[in-house]
């Protein structure tokens, strides 16, 4: 019994759009086919396939695997593919917000239905051909993401630590994680002795290909002649004209290193010429210390003591001084940076402040001027008496007026009801 799977080991999210077996006839296999939409039925089964694990499928899609670790799904054909010749075709996604991949997807041709395993998912010592999209570097040769085939009687252990290793039939390498669109994969097998359909082209189609591929490479050889013969100093060997990927990190790294060298070195300088100026005045402050002591004990010999002792604690301030000094050298840098960024919201406090000053002004004023109110004398000023305003209606009209009203509104309301009885005598 040979079934096809497409199965995904991983916590990347990969879903999966169609999967179409023909023959050599290109006849359409519904049965070893699905397409979304309405991909599922009421019940949440695929027809003529079978899920498991953790994968979900989904009206448009199927989702082999959620964005969890450790997971593991798969989906199987119920019925037998037993044809000499065919050919299927799978549409696909692979993609998660982590740089380092899962194990991968695998399309599974084999005997038999595998279980869950180690393999992808699935069972070790398969009897077949399963196609690996691998996505982690197990061996740590930086070669993933690769598309590998391998083969198997049902003996050979496959071989994780290499990602396969000596084991594999063919691989290639292509990237087709976190690609925006889908990525398609067309697999077919044909007997020994038959061409395979999808490899042939027409001999019109094969000529004209031969032609361009000539003329641009012609082109090419002319383009290096040229490029040679004005620039003859320029002969690097084609083996050092490129550049590996550890050399590229390792320029990237020794720049920034250099970078960082640079700043410290500003930043030494800044703090050299620091304590040079600190030095500078320290000296002045004990030069001025011994000419005052000198002076004092030709003078006044008598107070010499109390200057020797005012000396001595001004050189132990300056002791302490120079230790905060080079204590706050170690921030300077950071000093400077805040002090830029603290330019810009000082003028704006100048401003601030100097709005505040004209407000206080303002205030002043309208004090002084409440005050004088205040104290100023106000003689009792008594007010008119309001004459009695006339009614503009008596009771008698107002209850005419309501009176008139309500008749008329209920006119109005009998006329209406009328009107709408004669119309639906039409209907």
């Amino acid at each position: 019994m040979i079934v096809c799977v497409l199965l995904l080991f991983a916590w990347l999210p990969a879903p999966i759009l169609s999967l179409k077996p023909v023959s050599a006839h290109r006849r359409f296999e519904y049965k070893h086919s699905f397409k979304g939409p309405h991909l599922v039925l009421q019940d949440g089964t695929i027809p003529f396939w079978t899920h498991h694990g953790n994968a979900l499928p989904s009206s448009e899609r199927i989702r082999v695997v959620p964005s969890m670790k450790s997971q593991s799904g798969s989906v199987w054909t119920k019925s037998n593919a037993a044809f000499e010749n065919w050919e299927i075709e799978v549409s696909f996604r692979i993609s998660g917000r982590n740089r380092i991949g899962a194990d991968g997807l695998a399309i599974w041709y084999t005997r038999e239905r595998g279980a869950t395993g180690p393999v992808y998912g699935a069972v070790d010592h398969w009897d077949g051909v399963g196609i690996f999209l691998d996505t982690y570097d197990n061996d740590g040769k930086m070669n993933n993401p690769a598309i590998l085939v391998v083969g198997n009687d049902g003996r050979l252990t496959y071989d994780h630590l290499n990602d396969g290793g000596s084991q594999t039939l063919g691989s290639c390498f292509r990237d087709y994680r976190n690609i925006y669109h889908a990525v398609r994969i067309r697999v077919s097998l044909t007997e020994p002795g038959t061409m395979d359909p999808s490899s042939q082209l027409p001999s019109v189609e094969q000529e004209e290909y031969q032609k361009e591929y000539e003329r641009f490479e012609k082109d090419l050889e002319k383009r290096k002649d040229e490029f040679q013969k004005e620039h003859p100093e320029l002969q690097t060997p084609d083996e050092e004209a490129f550049e590996t990927e550890g050399q590229r990190e390792f320029q990237m790294v020794a720049g920034g290193q250099r970078m960082i060298h640079e700043e410290l070195k500003k930043l030494r300088e800044r703090l050299d010429a620091a304590f040079t100026e600190q030095r500078r005045h320290s000296e002045h402050l004990s030069r001025m210390g011994k000419d005052e002591r000198t002076t004092t004990a030709g003078g006044h010999p008598e107070q010499d003591t109390g200057d020797s002792e005012r000396l001595a604690l001004l050189l132990n301030g300056q002791k302490e001084m120079v230790q905060q000094v080079q204590e706050i050298s170690v921030n300077i840098a950071d000093m400077l940076s805040k002090v830029r960024q603290s330019q810009q919201s000082l003028n704006a406090i100048a401003e601030d402040k100097s709005h505040v000053n004209e407000i206080q002004e303002h205030i002043h004023v309208v004090k002084n001027g409440i005050n004088s109110l205040t104290n100023t004398k106000v003689q009792q000023v008594s007010c008119p008496e309001v004459p009695p305003i006339p009614s503009c209606t008596s009771a008698w009209h107002f209850l005419v007026f309501i009176v008139l009203q309500s008749v008329f509104f209920l006119s109005y309301l009998i006329h209406r009801n009328r009107r709408e009885i004669h119309s639906k005598k039409f209907f």
